[in-house]
């Protein structure tokens, strides 16, 4: 009888505590919880449809590419694509910025470093790299990023220029994107790519890609610098970053280089977004006056 009994009490725990207990304590989990599940079931279902589209539109470039065969406009001693990398005191992560253009499956490039006055140890980071032809280094006195690039849109030789910060990196794709896009595409000026990032939206991470809206724009900024390849005619035409602004230069840039023409949104996931130290311009200088100064240039 003793026995029967405790077997009696095994079965209505396994039933009442191992089984029903656990659903109970997932229902109640989905009671307090749902508002933040449902938040993060759909960030994923955005996440995936970006995904989706970029793929997409991915293939249709190559598929175009191998199909009309164009050159980009670049003379035969003179890389296709000229990467601008402005830096100051990042000795700390600037190597693995480097890497992820040596790394890139499209190899005709150039990356010109600007260091900005650096008094940490870029100079001795930076050196073993100057035996690659492809990599330039200049060095000026501090006068900020907006000078450093500047600085290598004078000095760049490629028809196309795209722009990576320091502490971030490229993903490996990216030029070969975008040297097959502006070859299929001559009347296109200026591009931008999707951007992966933990900065951006939810605390939980993002990938920032949107279609292009001119009205959009001039009221907020959706392209990262580090996503932007653009013909470096737009310089010559439209002049450089505005050295008087202390942050918000990547908008106002977007700004006058998609003034003539609409930017195209090229569907790859271009750079990933780190944040390494305390040094980002963004942390360092009031968001507001910037932005309205560049609101008051399109007003």
């Amino acid at each position: 009888m003793g026995i029967s009994l405790i077997r009696l009490l095994r079965a209505i725990y396994r039933v009442t505590i191992g089984k029903l207990f656990p659903c109970l304590f997932k229902y109640m989990c989905l009671l307090v919880f749902k508002d933040e599940y449902l938040r993060l079931q759909q960030q994923s279902e955005r996440f995936a449809t970006k995904l989706e589209l970029l793929e997409r539109g991915l293939v249709e470039i190559f598929d175009h590419s191998r199909t009309t065969r164009p050159k980009l406009d670049a003379t035969s001693d003179a890389p296709a694509i000229s990467v601008i990398m402005p830096t100051y005191n990042r000795a700390h992560c600037i190597e693995d910025a480097i890497r992820s253009i040596v790394a890139q499956h499209f190899q005709n490039w150039e990356l010109i470093v600007v260091d900005d006055g650096s008094t940490d140890m870029t100079h001795e980071i930076l050196a073993p790299y100057l035996h690659d032809g492809r990599v330039v280094s200049i060095t000026q006195p501090h006068r900020g990023q907006s000078s450093a690039r500047n600085r290598a849109l004078a000095a760049a030789r490629g028809g196309i220029i795209a722009y990576l910060d320091s502490d971030n990196v490229a993903l490996p794709n990216f030029l070969t994107a975008v040297a097959a896009a502006f070859a299929a595409e001559p009347e296109t000026d200026f591009m931008y790519g999707a951007l992966l990032t933990r900065h951006h939206g939810d605390a939980g991470g993002a990938l920032v890609f949107e279609p292009f809206n001119r009205d959009i724009l001039l009221r907020q900024n959706f392209i990262d610098l580090n996503t932007v390849a653009h013909r470096r005619t737009l310089f010559a035409r439209y002049g450089g970053f505005d050295e008087s602004l202390e942050r918000l230069t990547d908008w106002d840039l977007a700004l006058r280089y998609t003034a003539h023409l609409p930017a195209r949104p090229l569907p790859v996931v271009a750079a990933q977004c780190r944040s390494r130290d305390s040094s980002r311009v963004s942390d360092l200088y009031p968001h507001e006056p910037a932005y309205q100064r560049v609101r008051g240039k399109w007003a």
